[in-house]
């Protein structure tokens, strides 16, 4: 089941940050996620440059604090959140534009935030150990959405990857 800690609304089928100056932020809360995990969603829109969305690890529950990649106003940033207040920890390249898929894997203290599958930025921070993993966003009134999340543990071993959880919010409705 998704949680927020401030909502998304579910327009179009996909998820936008809800309307106004704050900050939404949605995690997967049915299981528990390992401490190596990852998030990956598909950007859309049509007004992109003008709010954020991306993907987030290691969500506090009930508390504005991740780790998140994704699109701030046009450019990709990797960004560690902690009560609301952020720091930007890489900078990636390339302009944000709708259909591009998003990824954030973290695996100990290295975070890479990848874009249609090419690693865009990459840092070191040991903020937070664990947590959840989700979506975060703000700005809402349809110009920014996400869509076909997926969230799942990283992992030893030569299984290929197979989401654990995947949430559409068609599915959530």
């Amino acid at each position: 089941m998704p949680t927020s800690v401030d909502p998304f609304d579910l327009k179009t089928n996909e998820a936008e940050p809800r309307a106004g100056a704050n900050y939404s932020l949605m995690y997967w809360n049915a299981d528990t996620f390992g401490n190596d995990q990852l998030s990956q969603a598909t950007l859309g829109g049509s007004a992109i440059a003008t709010w954020y969305a991306g993907v987030a690890c290691r969500i506090q529950s009930g508390a504005l604090t991740a780790y998140f990649f994704g699109e701030i106003q046009g450019v990709y940033k990797l960004i560690y959140i902690a009560a609301g207040s952020s720091t930007v920890l890489a900078t990636g390249s390339g302009t944000p534009t709708a259909g591009d898929v998003l990824k954030l894997e973290i695996s100990g203290t290295g975070l890479t935030g990848k874009v249609n599958g090419v690693s865009n930025a990459t840092a070191t921070d040991g903020n937070l150990a664990s947590g959840q993993a989700g979506l975060f966003g703000y700005g809402g009134t349809a110009l920014v959405t996400l869509d076909d999340w997926s969230g799942d543990n990283i992992g030893g071993g030569v299984v290929p990857y197979q989401p654990k959880y995947l949430w559409s919010p068609v599915m959530a409705q």
